[in-house]
């Protein structure tokens, strides 16, 4: 080294210490190296960071202590070219050190030269930029985190800038407001037909972010296609690397339901009976209710100046704030405790604690006064016990499943009957289920779940249950009630379950024993039913086949004897099947031809023997005395059958009014079959079946020479039903002219045959259905108004089918179960996909439609299973544009109709409309009932 190279050095050196002090305590890790590449001079944060101390590092060389070819040759080239290299976040992983990971480092090989241009040695720059490097891939990660947050969010999130513009939103906006997400992009609220109010709410809650840099919160209503919607917002700044205000975040949730739930929630707080405080965590009393107040005997604002240890009876000032440690430790508690009430006296408490609200630091807690409770307890467990012996002596257990909390709870004799040890058995619903005998486990499920589905108040099933620990079958009959809270919600079932087996034994020993008996009884009434004066012989066969009962007549007619096959004598395979009509047979006793009729009554089939010269007119009689259908046979309408059951047991006339094929007959027969004229004539008929012409002798019937081809006297309909019931269907089709004399009928209650001189007196029920628009008939003048308000009321509107599909699953079973004793086929049952496309079905022909749907199905399936493939649907109504606006207004009526509580006056108040618009389409939604 030259002379003036030493010296350059050596002034270098003594810079380097002169700002030793100062590179000492910069982050930068730095160091001087030789052309050799030892150390001359390192700063103590390079030092530490390699792991030596600097009296360690100085002469030694660089690359004897950290060996890298890679970093060699750049040191090499740096000297050879006398030009430095700069690198930015560099990865390094250190060999000693693998948990720390990768790190990123900015650093700088510089050369120092002389005057002359000869290089002297390197200085070595370094940063640790790790920290840094991490946060910008953490923020490019939360970015994309955020985005796919954001699309996915149920809350509205948007950005905005400072022009209060829309930058980003995401989907759930169109859900919400009905406005497509990317029409928001670069616009503003006035641009999007906001209304004016909320513009004015938005821009200045906006401007005050941009101008303050602090979040705000604010609260509005907007207008959705599911009606107004409440939201609650949070507006933040979001700034840039200058600290800069360059645009801000919305987030807005929908807090409807919320609202309402707190609005609810400050109504029950505060009328509720039982005891409500909230505390901080000191103990202080931030609000009660009045309930409480009046237990302790203190005002509400006596209670906010005190403390919880104030009025504690049990714990001290210090067991309590251990206490509430404890609550906020477990997060809540339940427990009993006495309080010191103003007069002085103690009660006892029962309470429960909440610690919900970690950030303000509240309990909630509810209090129940026990006193009176403890003063009965010892009497509830001697009571229990007495009930439990009872139980047990009766054979008849009790139950009770909690809804809310999911608690089943059984009584001792519960568990004896179904053979269970309640130390290895707990109660549970599937517990119960398991016991119950397979072949009645999917009835008595569907009749428990069924219940709740359809809103009932109660149910009763019999079942079998077998016991676990001795597999002996026992029956069982069950009994269950719901128990509902305010607002109508099912909230707990209460049952009883009571072991019938030995008396079902008795019954069925004594059933047998009168079972002649009775078989004679039941055919003196069925005679009755049929008007058999004519009839020759009477012969009851069970669905098998078999001979039930038969009458002298049959016997001596055609030589058969009970428990006989009835196909041995009337060569009938299928006699069951609906194309029976008749069969004509001969009797070798008498010589002659006779007639078969058959009538279906309950379970069985009755077959009438008669003469065939008598067999038209009595066919006739038959079919319109015989009311076949009760109340069990309809599946569903269970609050119509409960209205229809009430007016059966009263003397009135009324109207059923449906579509065709909801069942009117049906109903109007049941009606008959409860009423006080079960037992006589049901006479059925239809006023679009008869000639207009043939009218007034149907239903009055004539004298012998009224007319031409009147040859004897013939009694009229409403004449032969008389003392029974008369259903008059399609009551809209009545001819004009007709219908004044049927009001005359309803007004006297006589008629007058065709040329007959006197009135005769009747007493005849009048069932009458339709499946028009009596009112709009009466409107222009096609129905007469006087008959209209005669049989208006009562009225019974039976829905169409596409109104109440939850009873399609139902109706699936009853018609498979009726096709199947009726047909020879091996069709077991029918598929989920089946099942879900005769649920989307409309029925224009309602519950008449969906039996020929099932039939054809079943009859013409080639597997044990009816598919979708095999289902013949009508192809669906297509709506006019204008339908599908009206049926849409009719749609948002009526959800603004359940909004309001279902009260009309405010729905026509909120919805700018009045009573009368908002009654009409209510009637076009949900029809008049």
């Amino acid at each position: 080294m030259t002379k003036v190279e030493r010296n350059y050095t050596d002034k270098f050196s003594k810079e380097i210490e002169m700002f030793a002090e100062i590179l000492d305590k910069t982050e930068a890790h730095l160091a001087w190296l030789d052309p050799e590449f030892n150390f001359v001079w390192v700063n103590s944060t390079y030092a530490k960071g390699s792991g030596h101390t600097v009296e360690e590092l100085i002469g030694k060389n660089h690359f004897d202590l950290f060996p890298n070819e890679e970093n060699q040759a750049l040191f090499k080239k740096v000297i050879n070219t006398g030009q430095p290299i700069e690198f930015k976040a560099k990865p390094f992983v250190y060999a000693d050190q693998p948990e720390r990971g990768v790190t990123y480092w900015d650093w700088t090989l510089s050369p120092i030269k002389s005057k002359s241009g000869k290089i002297l040695g390197l200085v070595l720059s370094l940063f640790d930029v790790t920290q840094r490097i991490r946060a910008e891939i953490a923020m490019r990660e939360n970015e994309e985190k955020f985005k796919t947050l954001a699309e996915n969010a149920p809350d509205i999130i948007a950005r905005i800038d400072k022009n209060l513009r829309h930058i980003y939103i995401n989907p759930i906006i169109e859900q919400i407001t009905g406005i497509a997400k990317d029409n928001y992009l670069g616009k503003n609220l006035e641009e999007l037909g906001m209304p004016e109010h909320l513009c004015r709410l938005w821009n200045k809650a906006l401007r005050a972010v941009f101008l303050t840099g602090k979040p705000k919160k604010i609260e509005y209503d907007i207008p959705s296609p599911k009606g107004i919607k409440s939201f609650q917002t949070h507006i933040a700044p979001e700034v840039n690397e200058k600290g800069e205000i360059k645009s801000v975040m919305i987030i807005a949730r929908d807090v409807t339901d919320i609202k309402q739930a707190a609005e609810q929630y400050e109504t029950i707080l505060r009328t509720t009976l039982d005891g409500f405080l909230i505390t901080d965590i000191k103990g202080q009393f931030l609000d009660v209710n009045e309930a409480y107040c009046q237990l302790i005997g203190y005002s509400r604002e006596e209670l906010m100046t005190m403390k919880v240890s104030d009025i504690e009876a049990v714990e001290s000032a210090e067991e309590t704030a251990e206490h509430i440690k404890k609550i906020i430790k477990m997060g809540g508690d339940r427990f009993e405790t006495r309080h010191r009430c103003k007069n002085g006296k103690i009660v006892d408490i029962e309470v429960s604690v909440n610690f919900l609200d970690l950030a303000a630091g509240r309990f909630f807690v509810f209090l129940r006064d026990m006193t009176g409770r403890k003063r009965t307890a010892k009497a509830l467990l001697e009571r229990e016990e007495w009930l439990s012996k009872t139980q047990e002596i009766a054979h008849l257990g009790s139950w009770e499943l909690d809804l809310v909390n999911n608690r089943l709870s059984w009584s001792d004799e519960v568990y004896r009957i179904f053979g269970l040890r309640p130390q290895e058995f707990g109660a549970s619903y599937e517990a119960f289920l398991e016991s119950v005998h397979p072949d009645d486990r999917a009835a008595v499920d569907a009749a428990y779940s069924g219940s709740l589905r359809e809103g009932k108040d109660s149910y009763e099933i019999e079942h079998r249950v077998i016991r676990k620990s001795t597999g002996e079958i026992r029956i069982v009959h069950e009994k269950c009630e719901h128990i509902r809270d305010d607002s109508g919600r099912i909230i707990r079932s209460v049952g009883m379950v009571h072991d019938i087996t030995e008396q079902k034994e008795i019954e069925e020993r004594k059933l047998r024993e009168i079972q002649l008996q009775v078989s004679l009884k039941e055919l003196e009434n069925i005679a009755s039913l049929f008007d058999t004066v004519n009839v020759r012989a009477i012969i009851q066969v069970n669905s098998k086949g078999t001979v039930k009962y038969l009458n002298e007549r049959a016997r001596n007619l055609l030589r058969i004897k009970e428990g006989d096959e009835i196909d041995n004598y009337f060569n009938l395979a299928k006699f069951s099947t609906d194309n029976f009509v008749n069969e004509i047979i001969y009797s070798e006793k008498e010589k002659a031809p006779f007639l078969v009729s058959r009538e279906q009554y309950k379970k069985t089939f009755l077959f009438l023997v008669e003469p065939i010269k008598k067999a038209v007119e009595k066919s006739r009689k038959m079919q319109t005395t015989l009311a076949p259908y009760h109340f069990d046979d309809i599946i569903g309408l269970n609050v119509i059958k409960r209205r229809a059951k009430n007016l059966a047991l009263q003397e009135v006339n009324f109207l059923l009014q449906g579509e065709s094929g909801t069942g009117k007959e049906l109903l109007a027969s049941s009606i008959h079959n409860t009423s006080s004229r079960a037992g006589r004539r049901f006479v059925v008929i239809n006023c679009a079946a008869i000639p207009e012409t043939l009218f007034e002798s149907e239903l009055f019937g004539y004298k012998k020479g009224a007319f031409t081809d009147a040859r004897t006297d013939r009694m009229g309909k409403i004449e032969y039903a008389s003392g029974g019931t008369l259903f008059l269907d399609e009551i809209g089709d009545l001819p004009p002219h007709f219908q004044s004399k049927l009001l005359r009928v309803l007004e006297d209650k006589n008629i007058i045959r065709l040329g007959g001189p006197e009135p005769i007196k009747i007493d005849v029920r009048f069932i009458f259905a339709t499946n028009r628009n009596l009112e709009e008939m009466v409107n222009k003048n096609q129905f007469r108004k006087d008959l209209y308000y005669r049989i208006n009321l009562p009225v019974i509107n039976i829905p169409p089918l596409r109104e109440r599909k939850d009873e399609i699953p139902d109706l699936i079973n009853y018609f498979l179960i009726k096709f199947k004793q009726i047909h020879s086929r091996f069709v077991t049952g029918i598929s989920d996909e089946a099942i879900e496309r005769l649920l989307a079905y409309d029925y224009p022909g309602n519950v008449r439609e969906l039996e020929g749907i099932l039939k054809d199905a079943y009859l013409s399936c080639r597997s044990e299973i009816i598919e979708f493939k095999d289902l013949k649907l009508a192809a669906p109504k297509r709506q006019s544009l204008s339908e599908k606006i009206k049926d849409y207004k009719a749609q948002l009526v009526y959800e603004q109709f359940l909004i309001y509580n279902r009260d009309i006056e405010k729905t026509a108040k909120a919805l700018n409309l009045s009573s009368r618009q908002i009654y009409r389409y209510l009637n076009q939604k949900i029809g008049n009932r």
